[in-house]
């Protein structure tokens, strides 16, 4: 039949005019279907080996073309299948070491890593792909760097031919695992369809019936592999496609059996492989030639029509580019997991040439994954015992030969080295020419050590980044670009390839429609991709594998399972919430490891549980069960999303959890009570969470009173935004009565973390029009208060003594909810995007910490940082994300300064400065935790970041079970402040509830002029008395200036200017009696006055620290002049 493709598909180009179908030249492009079995020789009947029970692939082997000479460069999976997908020696491109992406199994040092492919080289898919095939792959890649979006149109284990769009051509791969190495341990308890006894062991085996047993369950296993595959054949012929399909059948690398897999040797390097087409070409022949795996993507290009690149060092063997075969094969190994190796090798038709760098060394390497084969453990034994004979032992014996040479026809197990015979001087020396020929013309990476490579790849070890596309749509026609060389790029429109989880490869301009939303993503191999996805794929994966590694593992069940928590040394109560990231991760690398420790969590949380549904928020301190809403939100995704990795038993305890849980937040004493005190007490995170709680238990378990009463928080909630500018609101007590400034309670960081979130998903779950219009609105004003860097300002705020500079332990994560709706609104991908940025710059040894210094002041991680913000990556990522084009923030902008009437603020963006002036004095439960009085409670710049950000006045735990515990004796405000000390009693500004600012605008420079008095927490006064105090604060695009007035009374009491300047321990500083210099990574701040400076106590380090921004800073006191007077200048320079 006639291929018609989808020419009107954007991005597809037509496919070239001519494909082939068989060996010879034919009109239409085929199917072509890969079925790659892994770690076999070739042990099959076809292939004459008479104890195989293989009666499909014997079968196939009549209509096929059955291959005798296929070899992998290495008897290896990694290494061989990045030849598969480049067709490039994978000694050319750095990517022989064994499985460089992992973290596991490598020598002390090396950390993962992915080859960059240099620019230009593809996986040879995306070639396939623009000529219009389907491609698809299920699902191991394992290339030595992750596989690019733009290689596979399916990728997974749901990739199927089946999914083409009609008349699309296919080209699909499956990958058979059943024959792998770990599947001899693994299956050894199956029936066996070989016996030990019928086993033919080759010479290098001792005849022992451990030996037997692994033997006969590997040949099993390829009988096993043989129904999967005829499995696959069935379902293509009942489709009706295989007389339309090439097949291609062949094992990934040499037998899986000591002396076997990893060797350079036949029993490694040899595979079989066969190929069918549907005309009949070729059918039961033999191919005797010579053919390397770089051949298998050139022949498959050629297959379908397609030019072979240049830089292929593959000769197709079949199809319109045809080549005659080659006269020698190659092979070398190196690093194989553990323990560094060089070897190469050079074969032709009858001798190989081999050729050892590592001469003290045995070509036996004690590989952990194999030391469990208890055939290796019996043949180690052996060998100890001295109990082998000569050639089972020769695979043990060292130093080796620098050369070997063998006479495969006459020695097909290679055991006699004919190296030192003189006979073969000249075919050594014509090997080893060829050898150094094929080194110095294909391998100039070779000669690297793996370090170099590493540092090759990863300069400075830091992986390289795609530059994020531009889109350009003019006329009707979109242009997608990347300034990042070699990259290609896969496009969606309004969210959709063919379906919403399919990408296009772009191939050139295409048309769209008016409205038409293009998210593009640039990808190359080894690089990090430019997609959100990818960035909070990389980032949760390490948060999760190091919350593994707290679990705890011990007899006693208060213990066993729960995360313990290494700065706080105590199991931590909410812990719970890791049960959504932890089964993520399950489904996303198909590892059972993190379904038991979800499962070993959950069964911890018992511990918190209670009689009435609810989970406690800790197991000792805490009598709060509020956050239960928080734990059955996470319990509630990780089963919609991916239950179905449980078993029975396991889901249905869950989902009995869930409906428990469910239960206590439908009661009255929850949504509106945090203390049972009635919907004037409430805090408003805890009834906007419980909607979605509700609604979406309520639709799992058809409980339409969970529903109900979901809808009817909603409508109350819809009061709960302020007039002007839509914050939600609602703190503590006395929630609905405004402030002498006109302020309600409003925090910011539990609002973007918990509150709005939760409202989306319930608003998009329920319908909810109205409540999604009030809170987009919302959601924008918010956005506000998004620094340029990804940070949240929560400088102001009712609880602010938390966090006030990118979010810290309690908080959740806005991803999910801003995602929800970035389709309309792209800055709030573009904000997920920055703030996962700065998370990854806040991650060190695999935890998130509270700030930007903990790390570098010695402060421990809370568990909770990392396991929070997990549950809210991984909510995020169970969304389809796309990546929209790069936009602005709203405080990108140089808009000047703006005013939000609601929280009495003003936000500053001028030239290079952003800050933040506050009059925001709606107080918490507990006085003096957060900032008023006209403070600058946020400064940021441009070129280094933040300069000042408000903490509480003094650091005090708040709420024991939320806050990390800090012991060290600084504990002074970060606040810049006007201060007086007496008796041991700070009266500053920050608590001044009758402070007046008045803004005005000269041109481009905003001037805030602040009258305010100096009081403590209880707005009492010193005993100086109730004068008060005057602060100019001036913005100018490179300056910042800073006036003071003191009163004389003031002035004799004591009276300064306190400035914490942000400043690491690393960064070097230089005081003097009138300035303070701090050399930053991106430029010096500079701080100047004709004052006095001095600096208050610090710590050795010169430093205070103060957990609640999470900065270290220098506390610069400026002392007023005989006239009150105080006068800084603050301004950057370049480094």
């Amino acid at each position: 039949m006639k291929y018609k493709l989808l020419s009107a598909l954007p991005g597809l180009i037509l496919p070239l005019a001519h494909s082939n179908a068989t060996g010879q030249k034919q009109p239409e492009q085929p199917n072509i279907l890969c079925i790659v079995c892994e770690d076999i020789s070739p042990y099959l009947g076809c292939y004459g080996d008479a104890v195989a029970v293989t009666p499909n692939l014997d079968n196939f082997s009549r209509e096929s073309i059955r291959y005798t000479g296929m070899y992998t460069t290495i008897g290896v999976s990694s290494p061989s299948r990045a030849a598969l997908i480049t067709g490039m020696y994978p000694t050319s491109i750095g990517a022989n070491n064994m499985r460089t992406a992992q973290n596991k199994s490598k020598p002390a040092g090396i950390h993962p890593y992915d080859v960059v492919l240099p620019a230009g080289i593809k996986c040879y898919t995306e070639q396939m792909r623009a000529a219009g095939y389907f491609c698809t792959n299920n699902s191991k890649t394992d290339y030595q760097f992750a596989a690019p979006l733009t290689a596979w149109d399916e990728q997974g284990d749901r990739a199927h031919w089946k999914h083409a769009p009609e008349g699309m051509p296919f080209f699909s791969i499956f990958n058979l695992n059943v024959t792998h190495e770990f599947q001899v341990m693994k299956r050894a308890d199956q029936p066996l369809s070989v016996q030990p006894e019928d086993i033919i062991l080759p010479p290098y085996y001792p005849d022992d019936p451990v030996v037997r047993k692994d033997m006969a369950i590997l040949y099993s296993n390829i009988t096993e592999m043989d129904r999967q595959f005829q499995i696959l054949v069935d379902e293509l012929k009942a489709s009706g496609k295989l007389d339309n399909t090439i097949i291609i059948w062949y094992s990934d690398n040499g037998g899986p059996m000591p002396r076997q897999k990893r060797e350079l040797y036949e029993s490694g390097a040899l595979v079989p492989f066969m190929i069918r087409f549907p005309d009949g070409y070729k059918a039961g022949t033999v191919d005797r030639g010579l053919h390397m795996f770089v051949d298998i993507p050139a022949t498959i290009l050629s297959l379908a029509g397609l030019p072979v690149p240049e830089y292929m060092h593959g000769r197709p063997f079949l199809g319109q580019y045809k080549q005659k075969s080659r006269k020698y094969v190659y092979g070398a190994r190196d690093r194989l997991d553990t323990f560094y190796e060089k070897q190469g090798c050079v074969r032709d038709e009858r001798y190989r040439y081999i050729r050892n760098y590592r001469t003290e060394q045995p070509d036996y390497l004690p590989i952990i994954s194999r030391a469990a084969m208890p055939m290796m453990a019996r043949m180690a034994e052996l060998h100890e015992a001295g109990k082998l004979n000569a050639d089972q032992e020769k695979w043990f014996k060292y130093p080796r030969p620098e050369i070997e040479f063998y006479d495969v026809q006459a020695d097909p197990h290679e055991l006699n080295n004919l190296a030192d015979d003189p006979k073969y001087k000249k075919k050594i020396k014509e090997l080893s020419d060829e050898f150094d020929r094929w080194i110095s013309t294909y391998n100039k990476m070779w000669k690297y050590t793996e370090p170099e490579l590493i540092e090759m790849f990863r300069p400075g070890g830091v992986q390289p980044v795609v530059a994020r596309p531009e889109v350009k749509i003019e006329n009707g026609t979109a242009t997608l670009t990347c300034s990042t060389e070699g990259a290609s790029i896969a496009y969606q429109i309004n969210g959709r390839g063919l379906n919403e989880h399919h990408w296009f490869l772009y191939t050139g301009p295409f048309s769209v429609n008016p409205g038409d939303k293009i998210s593009a993503i640039g990808v190359r191999a080894g690089y990090k991709d430019s997609s959100i996805q990818a960035e909070a794929d990389e980032l949760l994966a390490e948060w999760v594998e190091t919350l593994l590694t707290y679990q705890v593992s011990h007899k006693n069940a208060s213990l066993n399972g729960g995360l313990l928590c290494p700065a706080c040394a105590r199991v931590h109560g909410r812990c719970g919430d890791a049960v959504l990231p932890l089964m993520y991760i399950a489904e996303k690398t198909c590892n059972e490891k993190y379904v038991t420790a979800a499962k070993n969590l959950m069964h911890w949380m018992g511990n918190v549980h209670q009689p009435d549904g609810s989970w406690m928020n800790d197991v000792n301190v805490s009598d709060w069960n509020g956050t239960t809403v928080f734990a059955a939100i996470a319990l509630y995704e990780a089963l919609h999303h991916h239950g179905h990795l449980l078993d029975d038993s396991t889901r249905n305890a869950w989902r009995e959890q869930l409906l428990q849980a469910g239960e206590f937040i439908y009661g009255d004493k929850f949504i509106y009570s945090r203390r049972r005190e009635g919907m004037r007490n409430m805090n408003v995170n805890y009834s906007a969470s419980a909607i979605y709680a509700l609604f979406a238990i309520g639709t799992e378990f058809n409980r339409q009173d969970f529903i109900a009463r979901a809808r009817e928080t909603a409508g109350d909630l819809k009061a709960f935004f302020t007039t002007n500018e839509y914050f939600l609101f609602g703190e503590g007590p006395e929630i609905k009565k405004k402030t002498r400034n006109g302020c309600l309670p409003v925090d910011l960081l539990y609002n973007v973390e918990e509150s709005l979130p939760n409202m989306v998903y319930y608003a998009h779950m329920a319908d909810d029009k109205e409540l999604m219009a009030l809170l987009e609105k919302s959601m924008d004003t918010h956005l506000e208060f998004m620094l340029p860097d990804g940070a949240w300002d929560n400088s102001w705020g009712t609880r602010s003594f938390k966090w006030t500079y990118w979010g810290g332990r309690t908080s959740d994560g806005f991803m999910g909810g801003y995602y929800t709706l970035s389709d309309r609104h792209p800055e709030y991908a573009e904000a997920i995007h920055r703030n996962i940025t700065l998370l990854k710059k806040a991650t060190h040894n695999g935890l998130l910490h509270g700030g930007m210094n903990y790390h570098d002041c010695g402060v421990e991680a809370c568990i909770h940082h990392t396991f929070g913000h997990a549950k809210a990556l991984a909510s995020f990522l169970n969304q389809p994300v796309v990546t929209p084009a790069p936009v602005p923030l709203p405080r990108d902008k140089a808009y000047g300064a703006k005013r939000f009437e609601d929280i009495n603020t003003w936000l500053v963006s001028e030239g290079e400065w952003r800050a933040t002036v506050t009059g925001f004095d709606s107080e918490y439960k507990v006085k003096g935790t957060h900032p008023m009085g006209g403070v600058l409670s946020m400064l940021w710049n441009k070129q280094i970041g933040p300069v000042f950000a408000a903490t509480m006045n003094l650091y005090t735990l708040i709420e024991d079970p939320n806050m990390q515990a800090y012991t060290q004796p600084h504990r002074m405000s970060g606040s810049p402040r006007i201060e007086l000390i007496e008796n041991g009693t700070m009266y500053s500004n920050l608590d001044d509830l009758d402070t007046k600012i008045t803004y005005q605008k000269k041109g481009n420079t905003h001037q805030f002029h602040i009258v305010t008095h100096l009081v403590d927490s209880k707005q009492q006064f010193s005993s100086v008395g109730k004068e008060a105090v005057e602060i100019d604060y001036i913005f100018q695009e490179k300056e910042i200036g800073i006036h003071c007035s003191i009163p004389e009374s003031l002035r004799k009491a004591g009276v300064q200017l306190t400035l914490p300047i942000i400043a690491a321990p690393q960064e070097k500083e230089r005081i003097t009696e009138h300035s303070v210099q701090v050399n930053k990574e991106g430029g010096v701040l500079l701080l100047n006055s004709p004052q006095t400076l001095t600096i208050a106590p610090t710590d050795e380090n010169g430093r205070i620290f103060n957990p609640v921004p999470g900065f270290c800073f220098i506390p610069v006191i400026v002392h007023p002049n005989e006239k009150g007077e105080v006068e800084i200048s603050i301004r950057t320079t370049a480094p």
